[in-house]
């Protein structure tokens, strides 16, 4: 069989080189995946990671209990009353079918991604396998947490809005906003294509969807959310968790360099200023970089409000850089500039080496370092900065990605997309 397979490979001009370079990927992303759902908790009665932080105020929801009273939980009433039936069952069976859901989803929305693609069969296979060693992958099943299922949406957000059907693409970026909450963002992006139609039937979802939302929570849950989000600490998160460089937001981000650069406190009213500075800069430059695009069939401007409305979270955890799956996947697909994939290559290698993300089996320099050098806290430091440099690097592969955008190549393997160019 392997050698039927290479044998054709080798007669469409396909290297054998990529067809081993696949198995030896997905061999280890197999033993990867086993010692990652090895480490899950796989017992009854205990305490299931972030999963039980949405079954806990999911199922005092469903007793008609307020969850945001005095609590730190952020997820929206949206999500809450939608996680509403995984209650009805026992935590235990309710996490497994939730585990299920998550990797049913991933594996669609790898479909999704490659099923159009001008990408020779080998190709699809070798970077589907990256994506599937994605650091930030293995800490989202470790945690038990939700951003596949955002990535999920998002795909098909993007996907039924270059097929033209503004609609289905509102309704979709609606559920992910509502549930979600940061993904309300891409708004913008939708502004900035001039695709006003969508942007419309969004904004009409959004307000019926959070109508529906009140008539099934009560009239005084989503006020209290709303006092939380606004209130000066986001989502009466503890400031510990909110810090840099457990919270990779931007504003964070900037309060950091504001405190330990120029002792200005992390509270104060000027490092809050500049963080909103900071955020503003960000936004607008999506804006205008992608409001100046001809067109987006390749997904550079979308990649960069993926990245953007990430780091202007409030709140901006490891998991979810999940959704910058889309950001590789584009790149290899639109056959992006040299400075665009170095920096997208330099990005991946630098999380999967130094990232140091729960459930991630590929950890051995922060392993080692953290048995060899405990007591230097300073390379310590460094490698917890990882992340953010993995971040800063991708980002600036999207701004890459946007300004190098060239039209796409007249030929028979990009009939789809050249179909769906401008709709």
């Amino acid at each position: 069989m392997e050698y039927s397979v290479t044998a054709k490979m080798s007669a469409s001009g396909t290297p054998r080189w990529k067809f081993y370079l696949a198995v030896l990927l997905w061999l280890i992303a197999a033993l990867c995946a086993v010692s990652l759902f090895r480490e899950l908790p796989w017992t009854a009665n205990v305490y299931y990671r972030d999963f039980t932080e949405y079954y806990k105020p999911s199922y005092l929801l469903r007793q008609h209990i307020n969850p945001y009273i005095g609590t730190s939980w952020g997820d929206t009433p949206s999500w809450l009353l939608c996680f509403e039936p995984l209650t009805l069952l026992a935590p235990f069976t309710a996490y497994k079918l939730w585990l299920l859901v998550n990797l049913m989803a991933f594996a669609i929305t790898l479909i999704l991604l490659f099923r159009h693609s001008a990408l020779e069969e080998p190709d699809k296979w070798i970077l589907a396998a990256f994506m599937v060693l994605y650091p930030p992958i293995a800490l989202n099943f470790w945690q038990g947490q939700s951003e596949v299922f955002l990535l999920f949406l998002l795909v098909l957000f993007i996907g039924e809005l270059q097929r033209g059907r503004d609609l289905a693409a509102g309704i979709i970026l609606a559920v992910a906003s509502l549930l979600r909450a940061y993904p309300v963002g891409l708004i913008g992006y939708l502004v900035a294509r001039r695709r006003w139609k969508a942007t419309v039937y969004t904004g009409i979802s959004c307000i019926a969807g959070m109508i529906v939302t009140t008539a099934f929570v009560g009239t005084k849950v989503v006020p209290t959310y709303v006092q939380n989000i606004v209130g000066p600490i986001p989502l009466n998160q503890p400031i510990e968790y909110l810090r840099h460089p457990t919270n990779q937001s931007l504003s964070w981000l900037v309060r950091f360099v504001l405190m330990n650069g120029f002792g200005i406190a992390e509270m104060s009213r000027l490092s809050s200023s500049f963080a909103m500075i900071a955020g503003f800069i960000a936004a607008a430059f999506a804006f205008v970089s992608t409001w100046r695009l001809d067109d987006d069939s390749d997904w550079c401007g979308f990649s960069l409000w993926v990245v953007t409305v990430s780091i202007l979270s409030p709140i901006m955890w490891g998991q979810f850089m999940v959704c910058f799956v889309i950001v590789f996947v584009a790149m290899a697909k639109a056959h992006a500039s040299q400075r665009a994939v170095g920096a997208a290559v330099m990005s991946y290698t630098i999380l999967v080496l130094f990232g140091d993300m729960y459930g991630y089996p590929i950890n051995f320099v922060p392993e080692f370092a953290q048995l060899y050098f405990a007591k230097n806290t300073h390379i310590l430091h460094v490698l917890s900065e990882s992340v953010t440099i993995s971040l800063i690097l991708l980002y600036a592969a999207c701004c890459w990605f946007v300004f190098d955008n060239k039209p796409l190549p007249q030929s028979s393997n990009d009939s789809w997309r050249l179909r769906h160019r401008g709709s």
